[in-house]
């Protein structure tokens, strides 16, 4: 998969060395806020970011990380 990029976003794939932040987001209130399992806990929320990988593996798409180009952080 090819990343897209903007003047101050990055979109591409998540990879395994984005597991913590996706943990920390998925255990976020606010940002679960429209999921419809809400928020996980960090076993939950492991097993959903291995999906994901997985569902690029299976599938050759999935969700893609939004990196905020200022901070270098997942949003």
């Amino acid at each position: 998969m090819t990343e897209i990029e903007t003047k101050n976003l990055i979109l591409k794939p998540f990879i395994k060395e984005n597991l913590n932040d996706a943990i920390s987001l998925f255990q976020d209130k606010d940002f679960m806020a429209f999921s419809p399992n809400g928020t996980l806990n960090t076993e939950d929320a492991s097993k959903r970011f291995f999906e994901i990988l997985e569902h690029y593996k299976k599938n050759g798409f999935g969700k893609f990380a939004i990196i905020l180009k200022s901070t270098n952080k997942i949003i």
